[in-house]
């Protein structure tokens, strides 16, 4: 549960650094945490937030949680209609497309003086 939270809150913590705006790790913990009460009632996964889904939200440039009901309808029309055109492509073109999403939130410069400041 707390590795879920480091993530999530990282993830949170790289975009509203990029627009602007705080986080609170409080407020992020409570909500895990009131996902996760709720959800053992009902025999669900642990909940986390979503690495690539924030990201590609991110970088499409939605701005409200509105972008994750249209994503949802989509991918319900998706599974539901359109798997087998989806179905011969190599699971590495798949990978790609959320690499490339992702990529945009590492920090490399912050990366490279973590190095420095290590050794």
């Amino acid at each position: 549960a707390l590795i879920a939270f480091l993530e999530s809150f990282a993830v949170a913590r790289a975009i509203a650094e990029k627009e602007h705006y705080e986080v609170d790790p409080r407020q992020e913990l409570l909500a895990l945490g009131i996902c996760n009460v709720v959800g053992s009632f009902f025999r669900c996964m642990p909940v986390t937030g979503s690495f690539s889904r924030s990201a590609v939200n991110f970088q499409a440039g939605a701005k409200s949680t509105i972008s994750s009901m249209v994503t949802a309808v989509a991918v319900l029309i998706v599974v539901l209609f359109l798997t087998p055109l989806f179905e011969p492509l190599p699971q590495a073109v798949l990978g790609a497309i959320i690499v490339v999403a992702v990529s945009s939130l590492v920090n490399f410069q912050e990366m490279k003086h973590l190095w420095k400041t290590d050794r």
